[in-house]
């Protein structure tokens, strides 16, 4: 829900929602599952019968519908708090590190140089020692 100050979820609600899918998926699938006797219908038996197979199967196959719904749930109120987190950690990262061009947060992994700047240049020899007996050389053999 949008408030003036950002983006929020109720997790409660999430979850409540997700366990009532739940609940629900397993409920109907326990009438989908539930024995039959054959229907006695005279003539129409067989027609019977068939509308009531046909009635399982969509039994089924709603309270698979509801688990998936159920799961997406789950899985979305997850998805926000990790957003809400990492969102959070970052806003709060950004008034201490700033936020200029070039800039960014230790947890990036890498640091841009100041913009107009040249790359430090790089540690060590460019290219490795030749000659025998060098560390890693066949000569070790």
């Amino acid at each position: 829900m949008p408030s003036g100050d950002g983006y929020r979820h109720n997790s409660e609600a999430l979850t409540a929602i997700s366990d009532h899918w739940h609940e629900g998926a397993e409920l109907v699938d326990g009438a989908a599952t539930a024995p039959a006797d054959a229907p006695d219908a005279g003539a129409s038996s067989s027609v019977v019968g068939e509308a009531m197979a046909s009635l399982t199967r969509a039994l089924g196959a709603a309270a698979t519908a509801m688990d998936d719904a159920a799961e997406k749930v789950h899985a979305a109120n997850g998805s926000y708090e990790d957003i809400e987190n990492t969102n959070a950690g970052a806003i709060a990262a950004r008034g201490r590190y700033g936020m200029g061009p070039g800039q960014r947060l230790p947890s990036d992994g890498k640091v841009d140089p100041a913009p107009g700047s040249l790359p430090p240049p790089p540690m060590g020899p460019a290219t490795p020692p030749k000659g025998p007996g060098g560390p890693g050389s066949m000569d070790d053999n």
